[in-house]
């Protein structure tokens, strides 16, 4: 058990860049990752949840987007207005960032399997 927090804990500041790259990448607003990860981490904190979430949810949350390194260039930094289509695809990155975690059985990479399918979900579970 202590070598797997050993693992999370070195875990933690790659995710963080790994969100940071994907920032760019995508052009986000300065600091998203950074807000994401206060955010999650505030939630969890007031909501009362068990320590593990409070630890595991702030530390995958800043991998939410990385799906977006599979949306096509075109699609991605098209200005203006997207199709149908491209907004279809745009909507695929939370599936395309589940799949890259949804194989591992460690729980920090099962929080950002859960985190980057979820993360557009509105509160009431209605897509």
């Amino acid at each position: 058990m202590e070598l797997n927090n050993e693992i999370e804990e070195i875990l933690r500041e790659p995710f963080f860049t790994m969100g940071v790259i994907e920032e760019q990448r995508s052009k986000e607003v300065s600091n998203h990752t950074r807000r994401v990860f206060e955010y999650s981490r505030s939630l969890t904190t007031k909501q009362g949840l068990p320590h593990r979430y409070i630890e595991l949810t702030p530390a995958a949350a800043p991998l939410h987007d990385i799906g977006k390194l599979g949306i096509p260039d075109g699609i991605l930094f098209k200005p203006g207005k997207l199709s149908k289509k491209e907004f279809e695809a745009m909507q695929d990155h939370s599936a395309v960032g589940y799949f890259m975690f949804s194989h591992s059985g460690r729980d920090i990479l099962k929080a950002a399997a859960v985190i980057t399918c979820e993360h557009h979900e509105k509160w009431d579970g209605t897509g």
